[in-house]
């Protein structure tokens, strides 16, 4: 389910992005590969690039901000209960893109 749910945040990003070129290459690997949060917890992702030549600057981005919201820096903010996914993409090309999955438990649980 975690690859489902990940891969149709993804195909929604991209889909909202009437500029994305599919032929552009590279990797966005997301560190740590998942997390487990209470209300209020915070954690950075970290977001590297590979295989890619020119601007690998990194826009984070998450369509579940009202469970988990995300800055610009990778902060990530247990908002609510439930799971959302957080992904990180390549501002200059869209299409190179990885997402994470986030599950916010109640406070102190």
């Amino acid at each position: 389910m975690k690859t489902l749910l990940s891969a149709a945040l993804v195909a929604t990003i991209l889909a909202c992005d009437s500029g994305t070129d599919a032929s552009v290459t590279g990797t966005v690997t997301i560190t740590p590969a998942s997390a487990t949060l209470s209300i209020g917890d915070t954690i950075r992702f970290r977001a590297a690039v590979t295989e890619f030549t020119g601007d690998t600057t990194i826009q984070w981005i998450t369509l579940d901000g009202h469970i988990a919201s995300v800055d610009a820096n990778g902060l990530v903010t247990a908002q609510s209960v439930g799971v959302a996914d957080i992904a990180a993409r390549v501002k200059s090309a869209p299409s190179v893109i990885a997402s994470v999955r986030v599950n916010v438990t109640g406070s102190g649980q």
